[in-house]
């Protein structure tokens, strides 16, 4: 006869013998957007890691249907699976919850979807490796946006920002959203690879994809393929800005006294003087000093700051 023992059934239940679960397809700690343009009948996602070819694994579209993103803890066995999911009538919330629902990785996944009349639906990884920090989401009209392994809060404040205000096509804001995350600090470890993907209604396939796998600065890197490419995709905000360079990292962009709004430039300049003639008593503290930095340089990133800036003034206020 077999006598169970209470203490070691216990134990076992717990999962103390368990296998310590593992990523299944690795990590790309990233951020992305997913958007949609009812209008034009377009959907698209676009996204930036130190993760080699991110574009390749993090995001997938469907025309007529919509856009999906799963990062941090990635599933790329489940971007046609959420389009499936999506184009069988699931709503997006719904969607994430069959994904996730026996899901032994769920509380490391970031997830993103959206359908064609906008309905978004973030996920984020409340477990997500020590390294995965800072991580965080943001949804809008038309889009959503997340986030790991970032600098901080304003990489994803700055992402949704410049997509609202940017006038362009979806590629043009989406490239613009991209642009101002990496310019906010994006992944803090670097910048390796980034990728965006447009599908439209009446075109098979991706309508228009373009990536970069591996770069010391990708998503610059990306912003110049995509105009030096020849493409219906592109907008008015990508003629606009087509003979602007990027700035490069870590310098900040050159503030022009002329043409910057005077609030902007009176406060960059007043940092600037703090820092150069070391006024250490009417300093404010580091902190602060480099909060003002980085709100500058965000609204620089929007299309709100010196035209020197990679989006010049070109906002829908």
């Amino acid at each position: 006869m077999f006598f169970a023992c209470p203490t070691l059934l216990a134990v076992l239940s717990c999962g103390v013998f368990a296998e310590e679960v593992q990523p299944d397809f690795g990590v790309s700690a990233t951020f992305s957007i997913v958007a949609v343009d009812p209008s034009t009948g377009e959907c698209g996602a676009a996204v930036a890691s130190k993760y080699p070819a991110v574009g390749k694994v993090v995001p997938y579209v469907r025309a007529g249907v919509g856009a999906f993103c799963t990062q941090h803890w990635h599933n790329p066995s489940w971007g046609e699976r959420a389009l499936d999911l999506l184009a069988a009538g699931h709503g997006s919330e719904e969607v994430l919850g069959i994904l996730l629902a026996d899901d032994a990785r769920r509380d490391k996944r970031q997830l993103a979807i959206i359908d064609m009349k906008g309905r978004a639906a973030n996920r984020n990884p409340t477990n997500a490796d020590a390294s995965g920090e800072y991580w965080g989401a943001m949804s809008g009209k038309f889009f959503a946006c997340q986030g790991n392994t970032l600098a901080g809060r304003q990489v994803v404040v700055a992402m949704a920002e410049a997509f609202e205000e940017t006038d362009g096509s979806l590629a043009d804001r989406l490239l613009a959203a991209l642009l101002a995350a990496d310019q906010a600090g994006g992944d803090h470890r670097g910048r390796l690879a980034a990728g965006i993907r447009i599908a439209k209604t009446g075109h098979d396939g991706n309508w228009f994809e373009l990536d970069v796998d591996q770069s010391d600065d990708a998503v610059t890197d990306l912003y110049r393929k995509y105009f030096s490419v020849e493409h219906e995709a592109k907008g008015d905000w990508s003629i606009r800005v087509a003979n602007v360079s990027p700035p490069s990292h870590p310098k900040l962009p050159e503030v022009s006294l002329e043409l910057a709004r005077d609030a902007e430039v009176r406060e960059v300049t007043e940092v600037m003087r703090v820092f150069s003639t070391q006024e250490t008593q009417r300093a404010p503290g580091p902190t602060r000093l480099f909060s003002r930095l980085r709100r500058f340089l965000a609204r620089c990133a929007v299309g709100n700051g010196p035209p020197s800036s990679p989006l010049p003034a070109n906002s829908k206020r």
